[in-house]
């Protein structure tokens, strides 16, 4: 194993393996989504969300999106990101919403026809292994795994669901 080289390796039925990325051929995206409802995004006026507003419209043509974050349309943005979104032909709503409290989320969701979510709203609170608290644990963990349940139960109907992740989780990084 010390000879290997490497910094990590896993052992499986006596046979090491090592971490390693590779480039794989696109696989085929299958049916197109139904966009033909209202496409929730959740972190909708942070920089992924808004990122993501602008390509479901753009690429998609998604008309209705559903924009929800923490602060609303008190966010840094959220105007225009709005106006933005409007040019492009869709109709926006943003509302301010703590996704990880379930029924405050319900509420948000209530008589809109969800078709497809894209769950990109997160917390970022770095820190190395030997110093991460519970609460920090708590703080960063509630807005992806809790919400992202929550709305596993409240829209199990949507034709798309995307969860979005920190690639620190396979890269590692400074905290």
């Amino acid at each position: 194993v010390v000879a290997a080289g490497e910094p990590q390796l896993a052992l499986r039925d006596g046979q090491l393996y090592a971490a390693r990325l590779n480039r794989v051929a696109a696989a085929d995206p299958g049916p197109v989504p139904d966009v033909s409802g209202t496409v929730l995004v959740t972190g909708g006026t942070g920089g992924l969300g808004a990122l993501i507003a602008r390509h479901l419209v753009t690429a998609y043509g998604v008309r209705s999106l559903l924009l929800l974050s923490r602060r609303g349309t008190a966010a840094p943005g959220a105007g225009e990101l709005t106006a933005d979104l409007e040019r492009l032909g869709a109709e926006v709503s943003v509302v301010a919403c703590d996704v990880t409290d379930r029924e405050a989320l319900a509420a948000a969701l209530a008589a809109r026809p969800v078709t497809g979510v894209v769950h990109a709203a997160g917390v970022l609170d770095d820190g190395v292994i030997g110093t991460l608290t519970r609460e920090q644990l708590d703080r960063v963990l509630a807005p992806k795994v809790d919400a992202a349940w929550h709305l596993h139960e409240l829209l199990a109907d949507a034709s798309f669901f995307v969860v979005f992740s920190s690639v620190a989780g396979l890269t590692g990084s400074g905290g």
